[in-house]
């Protein structure tokens, strides 16, 4: 964990005893406390440590967290329903909320599978995936290429790029040469 992000370990003790970071894998055998992460997890790590630079309190890493895995778990649902229309007849297609939707479960999708994660340069990605805290830092927005960013900038305290948090984890999975668990985010 502490290799493929910029969190040190006082950080991750920090986050995961104030529950900032939950393990989305259960915890393995052996004496003390053990406990296995995610490739998500290693985003929200990153997501945290970027945070962090700016010297902002717990209660906004959390409120980030929660707007990313809210975002994620959506697009996760997203995907299965996109996955269960491929199958299904005309008739039984599931309805998007908007077509606008179902192009950010896409783009999503292609950031989690993409080369980015494994930290490979890709110069057709040309997608921007913002998360906005308001100003009170505990709640937000995932917008993804919108089409006026004015509106979300002003009602926003803090702005990050997701895409480059992705990209730190990929990197240093690069230059580690391994790559993320296929499917584990």
């Amino acid at each position: 964990m502490l290799v493929l992000t910029d969190a040190s370990r006082s950080n991750l003790i920090h986050w995961t005893n104030t529950r900032t970071i939950e393990a989305e894998i259960e915890g393995t055998a052996g004496r003390g406390f053990h406990r296995r992460f995610s490739t998500f997890n290693l985003v929200e790590v990153q997501l945290c440590a970027t945070l962090t630079k700016f010297r902002l309190p717990v209660a906004t890493l959390q409120g980030a967290v929660n707007v990313l895995r809210h975002f994620h778990l959506g697009a996760l649902a997203g995907e299965d329903e996109i996955r269960r229309a491929a199958g299904a007849a005309e008739s039984c297609l599931p309805v998007f909320a908007s077509v606008e939707h179902r192009r950010n479960v896409s783009v999503w999708a292609e950031l989690r599978a993409g080369s980015l994660i494994r930290g490979v340069p890709d110069p057709a990605w040309s997608h921007f995936i913002g998360l906005f805290l308001d100003g009170d830092g505990r709640s937000g927005t995932v917008a993804i290429d919108p089409p006026d960013l004015q509106p979300l900038i002003d009602g926003s305290a803090i702005v990050i790029d997701l895409a480059d948090v992705v990209w730190r984890v990929g990197e240093k999975f690069a230059r580690l040469g391994c790559e993320p668990v296929r499917g584990s985010w």
